[in-house]
């Protein structure tokens, strides 16, 4: 957790109160008078009692990492000290990504020292579900061993074969991959990742996710070829997710309960194939509401067709870095046009867009302070972009889950934040839906509106949908003409003259 500077006490509506007017945060700040070699010295004994080596301890108060967060207060002493494998389940936002990746390091600095492995020796795996995350774990990784030479690969899909095989041929200790993509690499034999005999440690990060359809299988096979080799008995596991443990209270129809049980089936099978000790340390710190307290909650309920309206009313008025997630990437081409014609210079993120791009959009929303991202929710698992201040649910989500990883950007580090939904008539059953699991005993508050603002933005707002829509035809059209066009060439046939 990062050192912040020390702020006056306030009670929680307070607090609440200040972030849907977005109120001056800096404002009360008291003045610390510790000096900076005796709080270097307090901040170090805190991580070494968890038994963290110097080494990693000087990295991470560099990154001003001055205190660790509740997982790995839990999880480190027992994952370094007593080597146990771990099942851990904590909100989005917690630090489990260094909650694992802290004892691992610290291990192998140990096997190094003992000479029980080498430079060059694939040590450690860390299998994650998408690219993005796979990213931000080497990110962790690297701030915490800045003062050993243990190398880290990320290998994911859209990855040249050249440039894995470049990172590969560096032999790095330490790989982040993709299920996908991982198993891919296990078939074409390459020679660095094929021996898994020395394998010391493993970890699945988000995985609730992994037991979707789409991962689950290839996960599967990657574990029984780790697992076919029984000569590595002392091969430590993490298991971690945001939702593990969740339960939800809504599962009535016969056709979800099946699906609950089945993902509970296969969160069994996935533990069992790891291969976890008999008994391994279980460490739940999710909440009974699934958030977290530092985030404040609201909706926005209106006509499907005023949603534009309310949005650009947000927008205009309240400034800061956000995170807008629909459930479709229909609605982001939508509103990606609207949004750009209203000056308000919005970033795409979904599946359909390279990884470059994803990647490029990414750093340039994460460097402005009032960036605005537009996600669906592959931007939602895990990703650490920094000082959100605010989160928009543009679309009801259709599970809980989702509504717990969508605000989980927000509110993080203990910082304070906004997740806002906006609500149409056809939508209010998945809102209840949400409220009934998450034992929420009130609606959430209503997000305050000033009507006479709000009526000023209408004509603008709806003068931008159809200009959005006009392109759209106009783009159709053009593309509908081109492909004859195209089509009548190779054909050697002439076109009709009604066809431009």
């Amino acid at each position: 957790k990062k050192k912040k500077p020390k702020k006056k006490t306030r009670s929680n509506q307070t607090r609440a109160t200040s972030t849907l007017q977005t109120a001056d945060e800096n404002k009360n700040e008291e003045v610390d008078t510790t000096s900076n070699a005796d709080s270097f010295d307090i901040d170090k004994k805190v991580w070494s009692d968890l038994h963290v080596s110097d080494d990693i301890i000087r990295s991470l108060l560099e990154q001003n990492f001055s205190e660790p967060t509740p997982i790995q207060r839990l999880t480190l002493p027992i994952a370094i000290r007593d080597h146990q494998d771990i099942i851990g389940a904590a909100e989005t936002g917690s630090g489990k990504t260094l909650a694992f990746a802290i004892p691992i390091l610290t291990h192998m600095s140990t096997l190094l020292e003992n000479n029980e492995m080498s430079y060059g020796q694939f040590t450690s795996l860390i299998l994650t579900p998408t690219r993005e995350l796979a990213v931000q774990i080497k990110s962790h990784i690297q701030i915490a061993c800045r003062y050993t030479k243990f190398k880290t690969a990320v290998i994911v899909g859209g990855m040249s074969t050249q440039k894995q095989e470049r990172l590969l041929a560096q032999k790095p200790e330490i790989v982040v991959a993709t299920p996908g993509r991982f198993w891919e690499l296990l078939q074409e034999n390459n020679e660095h990742t094929m021996d898994m005999s020395k394998l010391r440690f493993l970890a699945i990060d988000e995985t609730d996710r992994m037991i979707e359809k789409g991962h689950f299988e290839e996960l599967e096979k990657i574990l029984k070829l780790i697992n076919s080799d029984d000569s590595n008995q002392s091969r430590q596991k993490f298991i971690f997710s945001a939702t593990l443990m969740l339960q939800s209270s809504d599962d009535k129809q016969k056709k979800k309960t099946k699906k609950k049980n089945d993902n509970q089936d296969k969160l069994a099978t996935l533990i069992s194939a790891v291969g976890m000790n008999a008994k391994p340390k279980i460490i739940d710190l999710t909440k009974k509401f699934g958030t977290v307290e530092t985030l404040t909650e609201a909706r926005v309920n209106c006509p499907l067709e005023e949603k534009d309206i309310y949005l650009y009313y947000f927008l205009s008025l309240y400034p800061g870095r956000t995170l807008l997630f629909t459930n479709s990437i229909d609605c982001i081409k939508r509103l990606q046009s609207i949004l750009t014609l209203l000056k308000r210079n919005p970033l795409p993120l979904h599946a359909q867009m390279e990884q470059k791009q994803r990647l490029n959009n990414l750093e340039r929303f994460s460097s402005s302070e009032n960036g605005l991202l537009i996600a669906t929710d592959v931007a939602a698992r895990g990703l650490d972009i920094p000082n959100i201040k605010h989160i928009i649910h543009y679309q009801v989500p259709r599970s809980t889950e989702l509504y717990i990883h969508r605000s989980g950007r927000t509110a993080r580090a203990d910082r304070q934040g906004l997740s806002i939904m906006f609500i149409c008539p056809e939508e209010v059953f998945l809102y209840r839906k949400i409220i009934k699991t998450l034992n929420r005993d009130e609606d959430l508050q209503a997000f305050p509106i000033d009507i006479t603002y709000l009526a000023n933005l209408k004509q603008r707002v709806r003068l931008a949908s159809e200009i959005s829509r006009l392109h759209h035809q106009v783009a159709k059209v053009t593309h509908e003409a081109s492909w004859y066009h195209k089509a009548a060439k190779e054909l050697d046939i002439e076109l009709d003259d009604n066809i431009e």
